[in-house]
């Protein structure tokens, strides 16, 4: 038999929304929210974003749960009954899980009220990351708040699916997860005609160097030991070019790439 935690995946499932489009999500889950009757319900926090607060049978900690909203601008290919129905677009980070799992907890708290102090709740847009010129995601839903006065946390709690253990939670403390970085390189040459390749420079065959040498710096730059004698974190690292594109000539090539590294390491 289906839960309704199940089929409010499924659901959302079927309705991915990229990074600042999330309305028919938040709609969707504002729906069932108003039914749980939080004693603060506030829509349109940095574009989607949703806060609820709960509070306990008695006085405690504030405590913060978060999940994000948006899905990824990739096509899903699959056979499954509640599959995308929106073309290009993909619940593919597991966003879907992380809103249905917290809307799971927001109606357990709602129901039972079996835990002490306030607990803020809420759903963040854009985690992927919005086009610079549009923002959204955490950083303006801080600039409105969220973090501040009456819903200010001691405590934040996150979590993301993991391909492990079924019924298995991982925890440690500190940061758990890493920090993403993206930055372009745009590749500029010197035209010339094919049949003298020598009197220009050939940007593709540059952009095609630096993908290749920016591969070394997790394998050849960062001492990826981890607790060896003194050391007590890892510089563990990835890099990825994600897009090389050119539109036409003469336009120059364009590298997109994403650092993945631990929170408090940078390249």
């Amino acid at each position: 038999m289906e839960s309704p935690y199940q089929n409010w995946r499924r659901s959302l499932h079927q309705i991915p929304e990229i990074a600042g489009e999330e309305w028919q999500t938040a709609a969707f889950i504002n729906q069932i929210l108003t039914t749980f009757q939080p004693e603060v319900h506030l829509e349109k926090l940095g574009g989607s974003g949703i806060l609820v607060t709960f509070n306990g049978r008695e006085a405690g900690p504030h405590l913060l749960f978060r999940a994000e909203l948006d899905a990824l601008p990739i096509q899903e290919i699959s056979n499954i009954p509640h599959r995308s129905t929106i073309p290009g677009k993909g619940h593919m980070c597991g966003h879907d899980g992380h809103t249905a799992m917290l809307l799971g907890a927001a109606k357990y708290l709602a129901e039972t009220r079996n835990f002490a102090g306030t607990i803020v709740v809420i759903f963040q847009p854009a985690e992927e990351g919005a086009p610079p010129e549009e923002g959204g995601g955490a950083a303006m839903m801080i600039e409105e708040g969220v973090l501040a006065g009456e819903y200010a946390p001691e405590a934040i709690f996150g979590l993301h699916v993991w391909p492990y253990k079924s019924g298995d939670i991982l925890y440690r403390p500190k940061g758990a997860m890493a920090a993403v970085d993206t930055f372009f390189i745009e590749v500029t040459g010197k035209q010339t005609h094919g049949s003298s390749p020598w009197l220009g420079v050939d940007p593709i065959l540059a952009a095609s160097q630096i993908v290749t040498a920016i591969q070394t710096i997790p394998s050849r730059q960062l001492d990826t030991n981890v607790y060896m004698g003194k050391k007590e974190k890892s510089q563990s690292t990835l890099v990825s070019c994600i897009l090389f594109r050119r539109h036409s000539f003469p336009d120059p090539p364009k590298i997109t790439i994403n650092t993945i590294s631990p929170c408090e390491t940078s390249l």
